[in-house]
């Protein structure tokens, strides 16, 4: 085990630099044990009630902002590797452009076990919360996290997402309630998004969403070029349509 862990977060005014930050971590020689990208957003469903269910101490006060970006990232070692993780850290930060970076060290428990636990406190924090799982090369993150938000904000949906480092997007929609019109809402930004991310290279699914939206919504995805050959081998193992019908991609 490490001798000691930190945490270090770097502020951003926009996603890109965000991102910019991660991509010099990549390039670097660094190797920290965590890296995650998240929304303005998410600073406050991390100091929600919802929140409080999952980590009792308080969120530590200026670590991330409710109008900034942040990438987090997590490192161990001895007192020379952490010095060295800080230092190159920080200057990566202010090269991308950040508006400030902190280390973590006492107060790291209550912040980093909030970001563990983001998906149950955003499933916490809206009566029809829906996740969409991207998975993306990572240099094009950036590009699907803007098609994901564009999607979101054209529908009239709260949003927050958290990125990690080598290239899953979970991004949270947060109706403020579990309606028809949410719902319809929810279904058009959630056939928007893995057109989308189909154009990147990448996939999606919706993991998380209330049990009754999930007609309506096309959790696994769109169907992939070989869905034919899926059907056929369907029906080959089930030509009664008895086993688990319905429970995968495109009905089957």
């Amino acid at each position: 085990m490490p001798i000691h862990t930190r945490g270090f977060v770097a502020r951003f005014t926009t996603a890109e630099r965000a991102f910019d930050m991660r991509n010099r971590v990549a390039r670097s020689a660094l190797t920290p044990v965590t890296m995650e990208i998240v929304s303005p957003r998410v600073a406050e469903l991390f100091e929600s009630e919802a929140a409080s269910r999952y980590e009792a101490a308080p969120m530590p006060p200026n670590v991330i902002s409710r109008t900034e970006w942040a990438l987090t990232a997590g490192y161990a070692g001895n007192d020379d590797v952490r010095t060295r993780c800080a230092a190159d850290l920080q200057r990566m930060a202010e090269e991308a452009g950040a508006t400030g970076a902190l280390v973590l060290a006492d107060n790291l428990r209550p912040a980093f076990n909030r970001k563990r636990e983001f998906i149950p406190i955003a499933l916490a924090s809206s009566p029809a919360a829906t996740i969409v799982k991207m998975s993306v090369l990572p240099m094009r993150m950036a590009e699907a996290l803007a098609n994901a938000q564009n999607a979101a904000e054209s529908n009239a949906l709260p949003w927050a997402a958290m990125a990690r480092g080598l290239g899953v997007i979970y991004f949270a929609l947060l109706p403020a309630e579990r309606s028809e019109d949410a719902k319809a809402r929810t279904a058009k930004a959630t056939d928007a998004i893995p057109a989308a991310c189909a154009e990147l290279g990448g996939h999606s699914t919706i993991p998380w969403c209330p049990a009754e939206w999930k007609t309506a919504l096309k959790i696994w995805g769109p169907p992939r070029a070989d869905f034919a050959l899926m059907q056929k081998v369907k029906r080959v193992f089930d030509p009664q349509g008895v086993l688990s019908p319905g429970r995968f991609v495109g009905g089957i």
